[in-house]
């Protein structure tokens, strides 16, 4: 058509939107883990294995403060404390690992978790128990004595202990268990 002239140029049509640059694929195959998954694993398990020693020697050095044999703090204090202690390992404890599922279902991708989940989830839960712990050794530091708050700390530590970082929800259950099919093959 004549007047009409033709170009071949693009023309700047502002910035290229995000989801144009980063497809919203974040699909793991069912076959290979995600590169990320194996540094995510070793990463939560210092993480893990700080907050371990961290209990661990707050534990021993209350241990030793406590069997020097002082006279005891406020009584009135420490049996708040106390209770303190007991309400969070009943409700602390058992709503982490609820928000850490809920985490794991919004991050799920095919079989697996995203490493992203796997670490946010666990981080909760290692917190969590973490927290019941040093308030029950905070406890045991202001009564002067171990027990009965002994029994908060050694319920909430064995809760950090039992929750080691496997990584398995960040791996397919065809890598781990080379016997489990999934009736479509």
């Amino acid at each position: 058509m004549p007047g009409l002239k033709r170009s071949t140029s693009l023309k700047y049509a502002g910035p290229v939107p995000i989801s144009l640059m980063n497809p919203p694929d974040n699909r793991i195959p069912p076959q290979m883990p995600d590169v990320n998954a194996q540094g995510t694993l070793k990463t939560v398990r210092i993480l893990w294995g700080a907050m371990v020693i961290g209990v661990v020697t707050f534990g021993v050095i209350a241990s030793v403060l406590v069997s020097r044999g002082d006279d005891p703090g406020n009584a009135s204090d420490s049996y708040l404390l106390f209770v303190v202690a007991i309400v969070m390992l009943l409700t602390m404890a058992p709503g982490s690992m609820f928000v850490r599922n809920q985490i794991y279902k919004s991050h799920w991708r095919g079989d697996v978790v995203t490493p992203a989940g796997y670490f946010t989830g666990n981080i909760i839960v290692f917190a969590a128990c973490e927290g019941v712990a040093f308030v029950g050794i905070a406890d045991m530091l202001m009564e002067k004595r171990i027990m009965p708050t002994a029994v908060v700390v050694v319920i909430a530590f064995a809760l950090l202990a039992v929750n080691f970082p496997t990584g398995k929800p960040m791996f397919a259950a065809r890598l781990t268990n080379p016997c489990h099919t999934t009736g479509d093959e």
